[in-house]
């Protein structure tokens, strides 16, 4: 606030001695500061706008990369949201919310193993994650591996009584394995 209070009375100043200069430069820096204000406007359109715009200016930004992942996932681009993931964990490896979700992807194109890695290493980070034991679980389930995903849900329903998802997967895993062990 300082400089802009000494720049208003410097601006008053020069008012009192020459009017209308002062007044031209009035409009001038106006129309300019206007004229800026929209063009950065746009930025703030929208979310994806400014993170978009953010990474223009900090490719390092983490969290851009985080909350775009999530918003081109949802708008079903994962290709764009497995780059910026791929990104973000090359900047911040203990990301455990990225590799959960780049998880999640990987699960979803078929490459399991992939996402096998990434969910584990999760829930190495945060083993709370009711989140990665669901996934976990359905990849686990996927492999074959019925025993594991059963433990894996049993535990994202214990964490998340809510997660529909983590019990349907568990009631299908617990059906699947009791006809196996027949």
């Amino acid at each position: 606030l300082g400089p802009l209070a000494l720049a208003a009375a410097a601006f008053a100043r020069w008012d009192a001695q020459r009017p209308a200069a002062a007044r031209a430069a009035a409009g001038v820096l106006l129309a300019l500061l206007t004229g800026t204000t929209f063009a950065r406007g746009r930025a703030f359109r929208g979310l994806e706008e400014l993170w978009s715009d953010t990474l223009v200016k900090n490719p390092g930004c983490w969290m851009c990369m985080s909350n775009l992942g999530e918003l081109r996932a949802k708008e079903g681009r994962p290709d764009e949201a497995v780059r910026l993931y791929t990104r973000l964990l090359e900047i911040r490896p203990q990301h455990f919310r990225a590799r959960n979700n780049l998880g999640a992807l990987l699960f979803a194109r078929g490459d399991l193993t992939g996402a096998e890695d990434h969910l584990r290493k999760a829930l190495a980070l945060k083993p709370d994650l009711a989140s990665a034991h669901t996934n976990l679980g359905a990849v686990l389930y996927k492999r074959g591996r019925f025993a594991e995903s059963v433990a894996e849900l049993t535990v994202a329903t214990r964490l998340d009584p809510a997660s529909v998802d983590a019990r349907d997967n568990l009631a299908a895993a617990r059906a699947t394995l009791a006809k196996r062990r027949r």
